[in-house]
């Protein structure tokens, strides 16, 4: 049975050495956000949750890699 790639989130450092990595494999970058509020809270599981997101697509289009770089704990909220 083949594997199939549908949707993979990792964690990384550096979004942009993450992007460059991908994309000399042959994957697209479909969008690029900063992601921060209620949802990513709790998506996450700290409050105060801030991070860049990428989202990189398979050159056949039926998979995508999203790479989440976290930027930080906003001050004043619990972690």
């Amino acid at each position: 049975m083949p594997i199939k790639l549908e949707n993979v989130g990792i964690a990384v450092r550096d979004l942009e050495a993450t992007i460059a990595f991908f994309t000399d494999l042959g994957l697209t970058v479909v969008g690029r956000d900063t992601v921060s509020g209620e949802w990513t809270d709790t998506a996450v599981g700290l409050d105060g949750n801030h991070a860049d997101i990428a989202m990189l697509e398979t050159p056949d289009g039926q998979g995508q890699l999203e790479g989440v770089a976290r930027r930080a704990v906003m001050r004043g909220s619990q972690s």
